[in-house]
């Protein structure tokens, strides 16, 4: 695979050895595998909690971290990021749109 970036390369063969794992548990040999693609393909599901996992990696908190303590963690991030304060508009962004989809995720509104 040639994903365009290396966090991507590696999030694709784990998915790739996982559903070989399945797939021999559940007794299907390699050669009937029309394709190991199809066995890539991530669900609806497992996307978005790959990019809970990825928000909260960007913010620097865990999903075991109280609210209070994501929104004080987002504020002073937010503060230091800020295009207005001399920050990285992109890195400001990245860790706004990884704010909402933990508020998202969590029902904060």
């Amino acid at each position: 695979f040639a994903f365009p970036r290396k966090e991507i390369n590696l999030r694709q063969c784990f998915f790739l050895l996982d559903r070989l794992r399945i797939a021999e548990q559940q007794g299907v040999s390699y050669a009937g595998l029309a394709s190991t693609t199809e066995l890539v393909r991530a669900t609806p599901e497992m996307k978005a909690h790959e990019d809970l996992m990825d928000s909260y990696g960007i913010l620097g908190a865990s999903p075991d971290d109280p609210e209070d303590l994501i929104k004080d963690v987002y504020q002073k991030k937010a503060m230091f990021y800020h295009p207005d304060r001399g920050g990285d508009p992109n890195k400001f962004k990245r860790l706004q749109n990884a704010y909402e989809v933990i508020c998202k995720a969590r029902g904060i509104k």
